[in-house]
């Protein structure tokens, strides 16, 4: 059955067994490549963090997807769409890491490995907007939020792509840490809004 979904939410769903077509499934005519040509930068700005993330996807490089997440309040926003209806969800840093890694390797020796991916954020024009803190909602910290659009491919051995659909949209938030360094406290999958 092929589904159609918009969201990288579905896409985090496909790294649990990546059998399901849960975005519109393309035979691939090329041989991939593409992305971005920028380095690894050390978090101290907040656009670093969304560079990072995009070549972390790239490069399938779990350890810095990891260091991305902040340690103690992360969370993932997306929705699952169950039976053609949505439902809001989240992940919390760990399982987001073993879903992230899941999407990292694929299925080895099989026609569901994964042989590359692109995670395509347009971060470079973002206007980061500051959310001082908020006494309510408990948050004692300033954070920074964007949004931005996004497109994400997966290319599998079996010739198979998944790619988004539309223009997507994704919300960041963020916050400095202690140590200087920017990390992500949420991440909102907006899909097509």
């Amino acid at each position: 059955m092929r589904r159609t979904h918009t969201a990288l939410a579905g896409i985090l769903v496909l790294s649990l067994s990546l059998g399901a077509c849960i975005l519109d499934p393309k035979t691939d005519t090329g041989d991939g490549g593409g992305g971005p040509s920028q380095k690894f930068q050390d978090l101290t700005q907040k656009w670093h963090v969304l560079n990072n993330l995009e070549l972390a996807y790239l490069q399938r490089d779990i350890n810095r997807y990891e260091e991305l997440l902040d340690p103690a309040q992360y969370t993932f926003y997306f929705t699952d769409v169950q039976q053609g209806n949505p439902v809001p969800a989240t992940m919390d840093r760990d399982k987001d890491r073993l879903v992230t890694g899941n999407i990292f390797t694929g299925k080895k020796g099989t026609d569901k490995e994964v042989v590359s991916l692109d995670l395509n954020l347009e971060w470079e024009s973002a206007q980061w907007v500051e959310l001082p803190p908020d006494s309510a909602g408990g948050r004692n910290e300033t954070w920074w939020t964007t949004t931005v659009n996004y497109s994400f491919t997966i290319k599998t051995a079996g010739g198979t792509d998944y790619v988004t659909q539309g223009t997507p949209k994704a919300q960041f938030s963020v916050r400095k840490g202690a140590d200087g360094k920017f990390r992500l406290v949420e991440w909102r999958d907006l899909g097509n809004v």
